[in-house]
């Protein structure tokens, strides 16, 4: 086999595995976007849960009835 033909085959044998490459990163870029908008909603929680910890009971009562309900 030539040089030529050597570069070629490489090139070919390249960029048939580039596909399945980006479609992982893809894949993973997807997952992490998605675990971000997860911690930023946990971190949201934790903050309204101190939140709601640092209030009496009557203002625990009252904020909770504004929430809308589960059975909804």
């Amino acid at each position: 086999m030539n040089a030529h033909a050597l570069i070629d085959h490489i090139r070919i044998r390249l960029q048939a595995q580039r596909a399945p490459l980006l479609a992982e990163i893809h894949a993973l870029t997807r997952d992490l976007s998605r675990l971000e908008t997860l911690d930023g909603s946990a971190r949201a929680l934790a903050d309204f849960l101190e939140t709601v910890d640092t209030l009496d009971t009557k203002s625990k009562s009252e904020l909770l009835a504004q929430l809308p309900s589960a059975h909804t």
